[in-house]
Parts: C-alpha cells; structure tokens; sequence
C-alpha cells in the first residue's frame, strides 16, 4: 500500500500524518486460538474451577471464569488474583512480540507473556482504572536470545474484568484484529477438545429423540470398544468423560430399549490416522460377544456430554 509515495511499512508509522499502523496494514493473523474466546464447546456459562474454560483458555487461582454474550468476565478472589492463559502448543523462539486485549470494568490488573517454566516473564504490563468502555491495551516484547515463549496470560488483581478479544503477533506493532471466521477458529480447537454431545433443551421429556455417536463391538460381556469419528485430526489421544444417559443399541432394537452405559473412558488406542477415537464403553448388563453395537444418547436429558479432552 502507497501513501504518499511511500511504502506504508510499520516502521513508517510516524510519516503516516499520525495514523496507527494499523490504518495501513492487513491485520496478522493471532499466535493463539480463540482469540475472541467465542468457542465455548463445553458450553457452561460459568467456570469456577481452576482449569479450561472457554476453549484453549484456562484459569488458575481467582475465583471464577463467566461467559456473557459479548465477552467473559474474570472474577479474582479476596486473597487471589486470577490468571487467565492460553499456552502455546508450539513453542515460539527469540524475538520481538505484540500481545493486545480488549476489556473493561477493569480496576487493575497486568497483560503478561512467560516461557514454558512460567518463571521468566518477558511482559509484565500494569494497567488500571479501566472504566465501562472496552479499552484497548497492548505490550510489546522481546524473547531473547537462547529463551523461548510458552504462554501469554491476562492477570486481573481485584474484584472482577471483562474481557473480550486476546491478541499475540510477532513484530513491534500492533495491526489491528484479525477477521473472525467461527468454522475456522472451531477447527483450530477441535484439536484440543471435541465435545460429542451438547445439552439440548426445549424438547419435550417424553420425546423418544436418540442421536448416534460411533459404533463397535464387544471386548468381554460387559466392555465394548466403539469407534467414534471426529470432525478434525485431534491433536493426541485425548482423555474421555462423560455425563447423562447413553445406552449401547444393538441392530435394529429400539434406542429407548438400550443397554444403559455405566461409563465411557479412553480407548487403550485411537485410529492411526488421528481422525477417530476409540472408546471403551462398559455396562452392568451382558453384551453378546459378536454382534454390533452403536453408542446413542438421550437429548431430551439436559446435562449430557461426551467430551474428549487433548488439551495442552
């Protein structure tokens, strides 16, 4: 792009008649996932245990983590600050860095980026007194020499913040928000996590309403190995948990006649190709060795949830 006969480089800004960077420049593309932390595939509207939140976010100490339409809202504790992070899968080298986040309703807090130990910290930016208008707030930063980047995080001190977009680019400069692409982003972190089942609502109780998850055959009278497929490569053999009613159906019996299901866990192995997952399904009531079974759930029973879990 041409301004006034000159390339409109970053490191031109200050010949740009005091526009930002920004104004001239294509956005790059985020160094982490989610950035607009509108994936939610767990699908909770509030996280108050210390782990994964909205997907590839996770928080430590504070109290909670809630999800509002137009962004999430941090709540440290009396004694604790929160830290709400993304870690990279992979690791970046030396270099220089822009970390940029959007929030408001923050009384005090730090934008901060480490290595993989999360003892070396190589942005350490305070800010305060953020008032009801999304604010934006940037760090620049240089890994050095021989050092690497693992994580960037967002830490509020007192009582609580919303945030609502999370940025990290290589270069000196901010260059504004990427263009949001919701299939693009769900991809991307459906290789961490993929959530089979969503709660359903809105769905009569004696509905008799099934859905088909993967399928298989029997290991011994009480274990079935089934084959689940999934939409993306997960990104390793992830950890199974499950919750709500599922039954095992055999040909062509009914689904609401089922074996019931009394637990869903890892495989001992998945598909070689990354793209299915093998689950080991047991239950309290015989299986005929032999014959073919699929794993079917119950939509009307709010609360379900198959989830395999890869995160980082």
């Amino acid at each position: 792009i041409l301004h006034n006969g000159e390339v409109a480089y970053a490191s031109n800004a200050g010949k740009l008649n005091g526009l930002a960077p920004e104004a001239y420049i294509k956005p790059q593309d985020s160094l982490l996932d989610n950035g607009y932390l509108k994936i939610n595939q767990q699908t909770k509207k509030e996280y108050t245990k210390a782990g994964h939140t909205v997907d590839r976010w996770f928080f430590s100490s504070g109290t909670k983590v809630t999800v509002l339409p137009d962004c999430i809202r941090l709540t440290a504790s009396a004694n604790s600050p929160i830290y709400f992070a993304q870690l990279l899968e992979e690791t970046l080298g030396s270099g220089v860095y822009t970390m940029a986040i959007l929030l408001k309703n923050a009384s005090r807090g730090a934008l901060l980026a480490s290595n993989e130990g999360h003892n070396t910290y190589y942005a350490n930016k305070i800010f305060s007194d953020i008032g009801e208008d999304l604010k934006l707030v940037t760090a620049t930063f240089e890994v050095p020499k021989n050092n690497t980047l693992k994580r960037a995080y967002v830490r509020i001190d007192e009582a609580s913040a919303d945030l609502a977009a999370f940025k990290l680019e290589p270069g000196p400069y901010f260059t504004g928000w990427p263009v949001w692409n919701y299939a693009l982003e769900l991809a991307r972190c459906q290789r961490y996590q993929i959530e089979f089942v969503h709660p359903v609502t809105n769905i009569s109780t004696t509905s008799n309403r099934y859905g088909v998850i993967g399928g298989g055959t029997p290991m011994s009278a009480t274990r079935a190995s089934i084959l689940c497929s999934t939409p993306v490569q997960i990104r390793t053999v992830p950890v199974m948990s499950f919750s709500g009613k599922f039954v095992l159906r055999a040909g062509s019996a009914s689904a609401s006649k089922g074996i019931p299901v009394a637990n869903i866990a890892s495989g001992t192995n998945a598909a070689s190709n990354g793209i299915n997952i093998m689950c080991d399904v047991s239950t309290d009531t015989p299986l005929t060795i032999g014959a073919y079974y699929e794993l079917w759930y119950l939509p009307n029973n709010d609360g379900n949830s198959l989830l395999a879990n890869a995160n980082l």
